[in-house]
């Protein structure tokens, strides 16, 4: 026979076989560790309408073995339950049903492969479940007989079916394992068990909750137990032989800082933040919108923030002691911190792992932190809570492999509502730190504290004060006082030039970092020109080749045409390098009188481009030869902050007017103020009564600001003379740039 006729004969229909170690491949490589294993086996029997969940395991030290065993009161199953569903891989039979039988609970198990986690537990499993009317199947089951064959259907599993004559309704499962399952149970991982059924159970429905878990594990080897990070939750010795019901950590009432509450599905909430760093301080409620639906469902939250510095953790201490539980120790409080910390994501009343583990920072706390340290919590002060609606409400769907959630757009946004959300509660933290000095910083400006630094009066006044109280005769004093406070003055002299340097640095710097948002800006609306030079200029070399050859002058036409449109785009890049003209300068030159319309006008040409694709009306009034005595920078960077800031508000809100009117006034010839206004959200009245605002890191911005414009802009009105107050309105935001009046 040819070779031809030999591949014919083997065309024909076929089936694809599954390899024999499928089965415990989908159980240890996809189920990460023991108490992920136990997690599984938990959301089954809570699938399976169960009131309760026993979970018992026994190691022997002496066989270097382990037996578990798994029962619940849950409805059982029938042998076709059993046979069509329980025995078949990746069934859609959850996926279908979604509900459970009696209760109606949202099923947990929806990929069909939690049951095979017992792969990772034992080499040998024997299962019972047994119906109401108490018909009972059973098998046993050798995961070692799975990895000796080729093909999974050359496994035979003998299952028994019959009626008892007494007995409960539920699942038992009896897990046997060998040394290499013996060896797993260490006694970091028997306790990383509980912790993390701990850590499964919701919190937030923990009262409501109908699922109850039970934990018993027994050895016959004397232990000595280490102190590690579980250590905090040791069984007492008295309970070591007995079952344990498993309750979720409590959320801990002696927090610093707390935000609470819950956003429908349109985007619109209801918050409430709390602060217990002092007795009696009030609620502050807040009103959340996304502007925009949730397309992650309806979501709860609850995120506790304690501040770690000693003296903090001290204060925690003494709230302990005030109330009537049983006050923590600093050592547990630290503890406590230290190993149950981050943001745990629940549905139906189980976490979703491994959002909330230590070390699995999804809001991106660390990282934002680095950025804005002031301002920002990092992930190990915060201990929080997420609950999200089912896969079919929320579109937020787990992995397979039981590892997080899929990165869709419902992910991304619960990942930036959730981070919305914590910057309410940071904004309120950072309000009450600069107000009690906790911060340790106040709200002079960097100019005001730069002459403080190199100001003698101070100590001008304690050599007067120190000599008075001496026993030296009048005479020597007042000749003593007077070289004194000479060479003080003769030193004071030389510093003010540094100081003067260091104010013009300070000055620079400040207008370099406003300079580079504005590059940042302008490079998006250079793309265009670009681009155009980029696809058209090989055109036009076409052409004029094509026109050198033919003198048609229809060529000749494209040869113009193109010239025309590089002559335009040529002219659009000119008019973006005149825009940052006036910042883009290595030395600081002195004052002068500038007219204050062309610099207005000058940084409202910065931002037409986004005037005109987001429909900003702007209303602009100023007497037309005004002038002030300035640097023209300073006066660019101020507007530009304001712009910037009024741009964002109004477009990230979806006002549905979108006005910005800036108007100067005059006195009898001499400049007044600038009287800048808003239709946007507008500013709050605390925040504008405390002047937060103006400190640096501070920002209201739900995704996250640097904190620096303001702040600049402040700075920068205090170099020209100028007062920048923000004032109350109903309407939106409202400043004004006020002449201080002739400088001292």
């Amino acid at each position: 026979m040819d070779m031809k006729e030999t591949l014919k004969k083997q065309s024909g229909l076929y089936k694809i076989r599954p390899a024999g170690r499928h089965l415990s491949t989908i159980g240890k490589e996809l189920i990460q560790n023991e108490a992920a294993a136990i997690i599984e086996l938990v959301k089954n029997a809570y699938d399976a309408d169960a009131d309760a969940i026993y979970v018992d395991i026994n190691l022997d030290s002496l066989s270097k073995s382990v037996e578990i065993i798994v029962s619940d009161n849950g409805h059982g199953m029938d042998i076709d339950t059993f046979l069509n569903k329980w025995m078949v891989p990746s069934t859609n039979d959850k996926f279908i049903r979604k509900t459970s039988t009696n209760k109606k609970r949202v099923m947990q198990g929806r990929k069909g492969i939690g049951r095979y986690a017992v792969a990772v537990l034992g080499n040998i499993l024997k299962i019972q479940t047994t119906t109401k009317d108490l018909n009972s199947t059973s098998t046993i089951i050798d995961w070692d007989i799975f990895n000796e064959v080729q093909y999974l259907d050359e496994i035979n599993i003998e299952v028994k079916n019959e009626k008892l004559a007494i007995g409960e309704q539920g699942t038992i499962l009896k897990i046997y394992g060998n040394e290499e399952y013996f060896e797993t149970w260490t006694d970091r991982n028997k306790k990383a068990l509980e912790f993390e059924l701990k850590k499964l159970i919701s919190p937030l429905d923990a009262k409501k909750n109908d699922f109850k878990i039970f934990l018993k594990m027994t050895s016959n080897e004397n232990t000595t137990k280490d102190e590690d990070f579980f250590a905090l939750y040791d069984e007492n010795e008295d309970k070591k032989n007995e079952y344990e019901e498993i309750k979720p950590f409590p959320i801990v009432q002696y927090f610093d800082y707390r935000i609470q509450g819950e956003i429908t599905a349109d985007g619109i909430g209801n918050l409430t933040y709390s602060c217990q760093k002092e007795q009696n301080l009030p609620d502050i409620p807040i009103n959340f919108n996304y502007y925009q639906p949730t397309n992650c469902g309806s979501l709860k939250f609850d995120f506790r923030v304690y501040d770690r510095e000693s003296d903090a953790l001290d204060d925690l201490l003494e709230r302990t002691k005030r109330a009537e539980d049983k006050p923590l120790e600093k050592k547990d409080i630290r503890a406590l911190l230290d190993t149950y910390h981050g943001v745990g994501v629940f549905r139906n009343g189980f976490r979703i792992r491994p959002l909330g583990d230590v070390g699995y920072d999804w809001m991106d706390l660390n990282f934002q932190r680095v950025n804005n340290p002031s301002l920002r919590i990092s992930v190990n002060q915060i201990i929080g809570y997420v609950r999200i609606e089912s896969e079919d409400q929320s579109r937020l769907f787990e992995k397979s492999a039981r590892d997080g959630l899929r990165d869709n757009e419902a992910y991304k946004n619960l990942v930036a509502i959730s981070q919305r959300v914590l910057r309410l509660l940071e904004e309120n933290r950072f309000k009450y730190r600069e107000s009690t000095g906790k911060s340790r910083k106040n709200n002079e400006s960097i100019e005001e504290k730069l002459n403080n630094i190199f100001s003698s009066d101070k100590l001008s006044s304690k050599i007067r004060i120190t000599l008075d109280t001496s026993d030296l005769p009048t005479k020597e004093k007042d000749q003593i006082s007077k070289n004194l406070i000479n060479l003080v003055e003769e030193d004071a002299k030389e510093k003010s030039k540094e100081l003067e340097y260091i104010k013009r640095a300070v000055a620079t710097y400040q207008g370099q970092a406003t300079l580079g948002k504005i590059i940042n800006r302008l490079i998006h609306e250079g793309r265009r020109p670009l681009n155009y030079f980029q696809n058209e200029i090989p055109n036009l070399k076409r052409w004029k080749e094509k026109y050198n050859q033919s003198h048609d002058e229809k060529h000749f036409a494209k040869v113009i045409e193109r010239i025309d449109g590089v002559l335009d785009n040529t002219q659009h890049f000119a008019v973006l390098f005149k825009k940052i003209d006036p910042l883009a300068t290595a030395r600081r030159p002195n004052k002068k009188d500038e007219n204050i319309k062309k610099i207005i006008q000058s940084s409202l040409s910065i931002f037409e481009k986004d005037f005109n694709d987001n429909g900003i009306i702007i209303s602009f009034s100023c007497p037309e030869n005004l002038t002030y005595l300035c640097w023209k920078q300073d006066v660019i960077a101020i507007i530009y902050n304001l712009l910037e800031n009024s741009i964002y508000w109004l477009v990230s809100t979806k006002c549905s007017t979108k006005h910005i009117e800036i108007s100067v006034t005059e006195k009898d010839g001499i400049f007044e103020s600038i009287i800048y206004k808003d239709s946007g959200p507008g500013i709050k009245t605390e925040d504008i009564e405390s002047l937060v605002i103006f400190s640096p890191s501070f920002s209201g911005k739900p995704d996250g600001g640097t904190g620096l414009g303001l702040s600049i802009a402040g700075e920068a009105a205090i170099r020209n003379n100028l007062k920048l107050q923000a004032e109350e309105n109903t309407d939106g935001a409202l400043f004004r740039l006020i002449y201080k009046g002739d400088a001292k």
